[in-house]
């Protein structure tokens, strides 16, 4: 897949850092899947589980922040919106594809997504709102 969860992405949040080693793990399983050419049945698994993952983990993550006061709150959320939208254009063409395979393209997309747009804003947004919140509420954060 190219990167997959390390320690170094961990925020130090509990419920932030096990749901993002969640998606790194649905998204190594999609890619296996493609390789063995089961793929359009595990990128309809990805996608179902995607769809979940956006709306509740990131509702999660902001209504986090908006407890805490985070100051960085509307940045954080419009980056939370440039992820759904580029989750569902490819959510869309996955349903035009219908049952045909969807394609190293797609895969691609998805890989590209998960492990470059996710690894990016963990290592740097969700990094400055787990400091803030490590600063506020030193028992949210663990050891």
């Amino acid at each position: 897949m190219g990167r997959i969860w390390t320690p170094a992405l961990a925020i130090g949040v509990d419920l932030v850092d096990e749901q993002h080693k969640e998606l790194f793990s649905r998204a190594e399983k999609l890619i296996d899947a493609m390789s063995a050419g089961k793929g359009n049945a595990e990128v309809g698994k990805l996608l179902d589980y995607l769809d979940s993952y956006v709306h509740e983990h990131f509702l999660g993550e902001e209504r986090m922040m908006q407890h805490q006061h985070y100051p960085g709150l509307l940045r954080h959320k419009r980056q939370h919106e440039d992820f759904k939208k580029a989750f569902e254009s490819i959510k869309s063409d996955f349903a035009k594809a219908g049952a045909a395979s969807p394609g190293a393209a797609m895969v691609l997309r998805l890989n590209k997504l998960i492990t470059g747009w996710l690894v990016e804003h963990i290592s740097n947004i969700d990094m400055q709102m787990g400091r803030y919140l490590a600063e506020r509420n030193p028992g949210l954060i663990k050891a």
